[in-house]
């Protein structure tokens, strides 16, 4: 499966001062935003969905099966509510993007694609696993 890669360049309510071409050509889609005056937002929300794989997702079916998922679910929520709160007063978006990153990361503990030693281990003693 090919990776989903976006360039978001912030700051559309000024003139541009850099070379869009070459972002085009190195990214599957490019969102322009202005976080002062909240537009392009749709567009970003639109790229998250897709990078994440959620585009068809349907919260009224989805199901945490145990008390692991739920912790991931909820450090997820937390890392991105964090990140919110640091664009809300202003933080640079390096800052912004550590908490984006971290909920990223649990997303993907939880849909599998980023194994831990513990949940490795888990499966080990849980499971009879043979030769």
């Amino acid at each position: 499966m090919k990776k989903y890669k976006a360039a978001i360049l912030n700051k559309s309510d000024l003139p541009c001062l850099i070379e869009t071409e070459a972002i085009r050509e190195r990214f599957d889609t490019v969102i322009p935003i202005s976080a002062k005056r909240s537009e392009g937002i749709e567009a970003l929300i639109a790229a998250i969905k897709r990078l994440c794989a959620v585009v068809d997702f349907d919260s009224a079916q989805t199901l945490v099966y145990n008390e692991r998922q739920r912790n991931l679910v909820k450090k997820a929520l937390d890392s991105t509510g964090e990140a919110l709160t640091a664009l809300q007063i202003g933080m640079t978006f390096d800052a912004v993007t550590v908490s984006i990153e971290e909920a990223v990361s649990y997303l993907c503990e939880l849909t599998g694609e980023r194994v831990t030693d513990e949940v490795v281990d888990r499966v080990f003693h849980n499971f009879c696993v043979g030769k």
